[in-house]
């Protein structure tokens, strides 16, 4: 008989074995119509009995042989074992299991139950096979309390377990229960943690090693282990179809009839990107769905590849997603990275480190920037594979971005200039931290540097009463991205002085004429 137990649900519970020992019952509950299980039911009802009144299981088992025979003393031991209808009389089943705690029968629980449990298993010729499942859902030190719990009866005849486990939850698990104990020349020493105070002696047991490890732990306990590899790409696609196939079939008109044609493009971005368990798979493409259905009543045609890549975003990697949500211009920067030449993917962190001392100049960007690497070690070092590169290798536009994040149509800018007459110019409020910006090799930072400024947010740049910004600008005037950024903050009249004093046009041809050589 399987029964299955789903860890994660009595996780805060003070005796495991005791939903456990309910489960059972419960499972038994729904087999009871059956006359063969209705009668183990019964006796699995009794069995808390029982234990309420502090009874132990017989220590021998029946003897059939001499029960055949008509033995009247193993008919009275057996009797004594099981009697549900006179017990049924006198109990509320209900409640039994509270009665029992109520009543500190907790040492009859740990010590019986494999006890009553092997009997009932015995008299009726039936076996227990224990699924359980969701162990890696608990807290490390609450996974450890639940095995602990299970080895009552991993030596209990008629009982199997099948555990459905993380073995890094284990480690963390292990780790946390043996916190205060190390393992000094193959000696456990315990360690106080409010009386060890000293650098020395902390530094000293931070070295000594766990008395065990995760994996010696499991060895103790299961027998068997099997590790399930992780579904193919084939796997995934027809998981993925067999459920949702309508978001990714389109219905188009040809010759007189109506074909379905498939999105190859969205599906791959599924199945290369997320990572392959099924409710991972389930929870991403349920939440795709909810968001394409809002986003679709203000923009009907929407971007699918953009608004899947937000759900996998908020769903596999959330803290760089709160990150990056606030600053949409940092979604740009991920995809600058992944495109840069030296930089082969986003989990290459240490190339980014050397990118950004290269070639961020002001402060608060660096430190803005390698905040955002260090998101990517966490994201890129989880234990669930999710690939990122996937996610920024396209560029993302920025408006309709907002507008899928908020759930919501973006209001359009005006496209109306402003008459030269009304035009307010001014200088930067902070200069050197201006051109940190402005005079760097990073046209993230050139986009930041007029935002970022509190003089420049709602007016021009006064390049003529701006010292030296001419001939610094020389080096950067050839580039066009740095060029409309700027061309956008200038008046007309110097923009046109700024290509003329700095020989735009002559230094573009020949650039020009060098390429053609």
């Amino acid at each position: 008989m399987p029964v299955f137990f789903n860890a994660w649900r009595f996780e805060k519970d003070k005796h495991i074995i005791i939903p456990l020992f309910q489960t059972l019952v419960s499972t038994l509950g729904e087999y009871k119509d059956i006359p063969a299980f209705n009668k183990i039911y019964a006796q699995a009802v009794t069995i808390l009995h029982a234990l309420k009144q502090g009874l132990q299981a017989p220590k021998e088992q029946p003897d059939i042989k001499k029960l055949l025979g008509g033995d009247l003393t193993q008919l009275k031991k057996l009797a004594s074992f099981f009697n549900p209808q006179e017990v049924a009389k006198n109990i509320n089943f209900d409640n039994m299991l509270d009665d029992l705690l109520t009543n500190n029968r907790i040492e009859s629980i740990y010590l019986h139950i494999p006890q009553w449990i092997e009997r009932l298993s015995f008299l009726n010729n039936v076996k227990f096979l224990f699924l359980v499942d969701d162990l890696d859902r608990c807290l490390p030190e609450n996974t450890l309390k639940m095995l602990e719990s299970i080895k009552l009866f991993l030596d209990v005849p008629g009982c199997s377990f099948v555990l459905a486990i993380d073995d890094d939850v284990v480690e963390r698990g292990v780790e946390h229960h043996y916190r205060e104990y190390r393992l000094q020349n193959n000696q456990v020493i315990y360690i106080n943690q409010e009386e060890d105070k000293t650098a020395t002696k902390h530094s000293e047991h931070n070295s000594a090693e766990a008395p065990i490890t995760g994996s010696e732990y499991l060895e103790k306990i299961v027998q068997l282990p099997f590790r399930i590899p992780p579904n193919d790409t084939i796997d995934i696609e027809s998981f993925i179809l067999s459920r949702y196939k309508e978001l990714f079939y389109t219905p188009v008109a040809k010759e007189n009839n109506t074909q379905e044609q498939r999105d190859e493009k969205l599906l791959k971005l599924f199945v290369d990107t997320t990572p392959p368990y099924p409710r991972k798979l389930i929870r991403v493409l349920s939440l795709y769905k909810t968001k394409l259905k809002i986003i679709k009543k203000f923009d009907s045609q929407a971007n699918k590849e953009l608004i899947a890549k937000i759900a996998m975003l908020e769903l596999f990697a959330p803290k760089l997603y709160r990150f990056l949500k606030n600053s949409l211009l940092e979604f740009e920067r991920l995809h600058q990275w992944w495109n840069d030449e030296n930089i082969n993917s986003l989990s290459e962190t240490n190339k980014i480190s050397g990118w950004i001392e290269q070639n961020i100049k002001n402060q608060k960007e660096q430190e803005l920037t390698k905040k955002i690497n260090t998101i990517l070690r966490e994201v890129n070092s989880a234990r669930v594979a999710f690939n990122l590169d996937n996610i920024f290798k396209e560029p993302f536009n920025r408006e309709m971005l907002q507008s899928y994040i908020q759930l919501k149509e973006s209001k359009k800018e005006s496209a109306a200039g402003i008459k030269e007459e009304n035009i307010t110019k001014s200088l930067p409020a902070n200069k050197e931290e201006f051109e940190s910006y402005l005079f760097s090799n990073d046209p993230i930072s050139w986009q930041k540097a007029f935002s970022e400024d509190a003089n420049l947010k709602e007016t021009y740049l006064d390049i003529k009463n701006y010292e030296d910004f001419t001939a610094k600008a020389k080096e950067y005037m050839t580039t066009p991205d740095w060029l409309a950024i700027v061309a956008k903050h200038l008046s007309k009249d110097d923009l046109i002085d700024l290509v003329k004093s700095t020989n735009l046009i002559e230094a573009l041809a020949k650039e020009n004429t060098d390429a053609k050589r």
